[in-house]
């Protein structure tokens, strides 16, 4: 993962569904200008698909960093899908993106852009992995990296990959 700007912050988010219609996790990073770790978070939900949960997974990494002050930020999505919702809507998730874009402009627009998978490693671990501790609809924010996420934290700040099953260099 690209680090932010100069003394700027970067969100990366990710969700994603067991099948369309089933249990659904989110997760996300704030990371700092150096690529330390700022702040992260995991929830799960019951019936939901895969739009909805990145839809919520940037809501919620938005709620995080307005609360915190975790300010001026750039966001990381590694869902295009989710990037062209945000300017052209979808008849099905409108409600979501219009509560994206109002918190997007109440934080003066921070730039929303596209990573792949592999570069999103450390949100997509918080999503896989830390959602099975909590209890379904409630947050869990988190510090420091949790164990589960030590190997994507380190294999994305030494500059490698890392998916779901390795973390390459």
């Amino acid at each position: 993962m690209e680090p932010p700007i100069n003394h700027a912050f970067k969100l990366n988010t990710d969700g994603f569904c067991l099948g369309n219609l089933g249990k659904g996790r989110i997760g996300g990073i704030v990371r700092s200008s150096n690529e330390g770790w700022v702040m992260g978070f995991s929830r799960s939900f019951h019936n939901t698909t895969n739009n909805m949960m990145k839809l919520f997974a940037l809501i919620e990494g938005i709620k995080m960093v307005e609360v915190n002050n975790i300010l001026p930020f750039e966001i990381n999505v590694d869902s295009l899908k989710i990037i062209s919702m945000l300017s052209n809507s979808n008849l099905h998730y409108d409600a979501l993106i219009l509560d994206c874009r109002l918190r997007l402009k109440r934080l003066e627009n921070p730039k929303v852009g596209h990573c792949y998978r592999d570069q999103n490693g450390v949100a997509d671990a918080l999503a896989k992995e830390g959602a099975r501790t909590c209890r379904f609809n409630e947050i869990t924010f988190f510090e420091v990296p949790p164990v589960y996420a030590k190997n994507a934290v380190w294999a994305d700040i030494s500059g490698g990959g890392c998916n779901l099953t390795s973390c390459f260099f």
